[in-house]
Formats: C-alpha cells, sequence, structure tokens
C-alpha cells in the first residue's frame, strides 16, 4: 500500500491546499508590515527618547491612501501630480526604447550578418546585458546630471544590450542563403 505522504515527490497537492500555501506568504508579509508600522508610533508615542526609524518609513494604508489622494487631486497650477508624472515617465521610456530599437536593430543584425562585426561586439554586449543598470546610474549622474538625459541613457543601457542580443541570435538562425 502506498503512503499518502505530501513529502513524496510523486504526490498531488490538492487544490484548496495550494491556494492556501500561495497566499499565506503574501498575508505574513502584509501583518509583518502592519505590525512594524504600529509598532514604529507606539515607540515614537511612548519612549521619544529612543532613536528609531521614522514612521513615515512604514505608513499604515490609511496614510499611503491619503498620500494617493494629494497625487490624484489637482494642485495649485490644477495639475494632476500623478496624471504629469506618469505622461512624463511614458515619454521618457518611449525615447528610450525608440533610441534602443533602432540602433539595437543595426548592430544586431549587423552582428547576425557579419562575423567581424560579432566579434568584438559580442563579448563586451554578453558582460553588459549582465550588468544591473542601476549600477551605472551613479556614472550617469555625473556625466549627464539629474535631467532627462540621464533617465533616458538609463532605459537604453538597460534596454540595449539584450534586445542587441536577441535581434543577433534571431538574424544567426536565418539559413544563408535567404540572406
Amino acid at each position: 500500500m502506498r503512503s499518502t505522504s505530501l513529502f513524496r515527490t510523486d504526490s498531488k497537492v490538492p487544490t484548496w491546499l495550494k491556494w492556501t500555501l500561495g497566499v499565506l506568504p503574501f498575508i505574513l508579509v502584509i501583518a509583518l508590515y502592519l505590525w512594524g508600522a504600529h509598532y514604529l508610533r507606539y515607540i515614537e508615542a511612548n519612549f521619544p527618547e529612543q532613536e528609531i526609524a521614522s514612521s513615515k518609513l512604514m505608513p499604515l494604508p490609511q496614510e499611503m491612501l491619503d498620500g494617493f489622494m494629494r497625487t490624484v487631486a489637482p494642485d495649485s497650477h490644477h495639475d494632476r501630480r500623478l496624471v504629469v508624472d506618469m505622461v512624463a515617465s511614458v515619454q521618457r521610456f518611449a525615447i528610450g526604447l525608440g533610441i534602443a530599437a533602432i540602433f539595437g536593430m543595426v548592430i544586431g543584425l549587423y552582428m547576425g550578418t557579419f562575423p567581424i562585426v560579432e566579434a568584438p561586439l559580442r563579448p563586451i554586449l554578453n558582460f553588459f546585458d549582465k550588468v544591473q543598470p542601476y549600477l551605472v546610474l551613479p556614472m550617469l549622474v555625473i556625466y549627464l546630471g539629474v535631467g532627462e538625459e540621464s533617465k533616458i541613457a538609463l532605459i537604453v543601457l538597460g534596454i540595449m544590450p539584450g534586445y542587441i542580443l536577441d535581434i543577433y541570435t534571431r538574424t544567426k538562425e536565418i539559413p544563408p542563403e535567404q540572406l
């Protein structure tokens, strides 16, 4: 007779248990967050001389909702901050994606077609594809400042190496007689 242990590799986990175990970590994280937020407020109220993290680091749900409502409500210039910031972010992303797409497509096609272009570019692109874009952010801020240029450059540097390598790989899959 077979054992019905859930710790066997061939066992079937009931659907209700999958859902319960899947939701449980989220409930625990939310509960720990709420406990921490209330604990910070308790320490601030009862022990003002003790140095702790500010309760602003862990806002309560009502404080989050109030902050969201402030970003949605019109300001003194009748602008809605959330909408203005979203439009600016979408514009930055579109410009960065456009630059990466144009240059990435050309470079990727040339790399996949001509081995002389592939030889010097593939190793460096493989390297930069693994580098997290945020590691380059301090250098971008030093060279380009904190304006739009550094934000767009961060998007381009984050997208372009992977994009070039993907187009290069797809170009290599094309039969030589079709090239």
